[in-house]
């Protein structure tokens, strides 16, 4: 019989995802990746999805539930305070933790603030965690009241592995996680965090990277277990490239693009220095920005010091049909970050048809090669000044269908899907994952 038709008379499990990211109405784009894994996860199985944080909560106590594009999704949060506060924490820390990104100027600034932070992160951690933990029990209540119980808990992000560590040995079913975070960058998390991590996510039955430089760091955190590669997922009925060239904006300037959060891991300085000594040269393109973020002001500001403003365009945040759409009209895609767990815009521009411009991290090697575009130091202007050259020469070289096939096979929600289908089924039967590498069992 056929994997296929195995696959069509198999019974759906029922997984249960528990996320502290997920998209929100306030945060439309946080955690979109995730929320793209449930979809691929619901091609072979169903799934319902526990945010226990969600910012649009803003009472003592207060569970939802809906269904969101097929997801039945149970949006939950106490002491909704928390939820609010947490992202504006974050955006504090993440400001201190990134100038490690800058200059030395940049990061031997005010000491005594970032102590104060670690220290305000640790207390608060604390009390995060306790409500996170809170929230999904008492989301899980809601479910358990309708005689809904999952064959499996999945887990993502280290901050929701606790309380789905603790659901999953009431339940006795297999707990699965999958991180976008601890490692990267290297040592930002409270060791509140760092403790909860490493002890929780030890203790699972799964542990999922979606590259390999991951499994590799999460090991080098001390976190032990049985490692699973598994990529992020690509809407790739979303992301296509043009059906005809005449779909086009046929504009005489080529069309760069960036899309990501304006934050300083992503390399916008760079990236702009860089354009501005191409423009001083050329001016047959546009970048375009796509993103948002409290970087914003003073990324915009360097445009106009270095008088990029016919060159550079800010579009702000857009959903993803709209970055789709955006992307079927560019020639090729440049996102010059420090670090990346593993970088979805990567793939989503490949499954677009456009070749891509990154950097030579570990993470991103393992999305972008040879077929699929170019890979520089980061940090580099030079050598992003003329791999950005080349590709405004060259781009026509790689073929759109070519590309979208190479995104497909790897990236879209079917082979993803079938991925974790496997992880599953072979947990509960307690067998071997079929081409688990053996460099990644321990």
């Amino acid at each position: 019989m056929s994997d296929e038709c195995m696959s069509n008379n198999r019974k759906r499990l029922k997984v249960l995802f528990i996320s502290t990211w997920y998209p929100s109405s306030s945060i439309p784009g946080n955690g979109t990746f995730i929320k793209e894994h449930a979809k691929a996860v619901m091609t072979r199985n169903d799934v319902t999805v526990i945010y226990p944080c969600d910012p649009d909560l803003d009472s003592i106590y207060d569970v939802c539930i809906s269904t969101e594009d097929g997801i039945d999704t149970v949006r939950c949060s106490v002491l909704g305070v928390i939820s609010r506060s947490r992202n504006l924490l974050i955006d504090k820390l993440g400001e201190t933790r990134a100038a490690r990104c800058g200059t030395a100027s940049q990061r031997g600034r005010r000491p005594h603030r970032r102590a104060a932070a670690a220290l305000l992160g640790n207390l608060y951690n604390v009390v995060e965690s306790v409500t996170i933990l809170i929230a999904t029990f008492l989301g899980y209540s809601k479910l358990l009241s309708m005689r809904w119980r999952p064959d499996v808990v999945h887990a993502h992000i280290y901050s929701a592995v606790f309380p789905a560590l603790l659901l999953s040995k009431l339940l006795r079913i297999p707990l699965v996680v999958t991180d976008h975070y601890i490692y990267f960058p290297p040592r930002t998390l409270t060791r509140v965090n760092q403790f909860i991590a490493v002890w929780s996510m030890s203790r699972c039955n799964l542990i999922i990277c979606p590259t390999f430089a991951y499994a590799d760091a999460l090991k080098l955190n001390k976190i032990r277990g049985t490692y699973l590669v598994i990529p992020n997922t690509v809407d790739t009925a979303i992301f296509h490239p043009s059906p005809s060239e005449l779909d086009r904006d046929c504009s005489a300037k080529k069309r760069i693009l960036f899309v990501g959060n304006l934050v300083p891991k992503k390399g916008i300085p760079i990236l702009l220095e860089a354009i501005g000594e191409i423009a001083a040269a050329r001016n047959d393109f546009l970048l375009h920005i796509i993103g948002d973020g409290p970087y914003r002001n003073e990324y915009e500001e360097i445009c106009r010091k270095l008088g990029l403003w016919d060159s550079v365009r800010f579009h702000g945040f857009m959903v993803k049909t709209d970055v789709a759409q955006f992307m079927r009209e560019c020639d090729f895609l440049v996102m010059p970050s420090y670090y990346e767990g593993f970088g979805v815009v990567y793939a989503e521009a490949i499954a677009s048809g456009l070749p891509v411009v990154g950097t030579n991290v570990r993470g991103p090697d393992e999305v972008v090669g040879h077929a699929t575009g170019l890979l520089v130091r980061p940090g580099d202007v030079g050598e992003l000044k003329g791999a950005v050259e080349y590709m405004l020469d060259n781009h026509g070289k790689y073929l759109p269908g070519e590309l979208h096939e190479i995104a497909r096979t790897r990236y879209c929600h079917d082979t993803v899907g079938g991925m974790l289908d496997e992880a599953y089924r072979s947990l509960l039967a307690s067998r071997p994952f079929r081409g688990q590498p053996p460099s990644l069992q321990q």
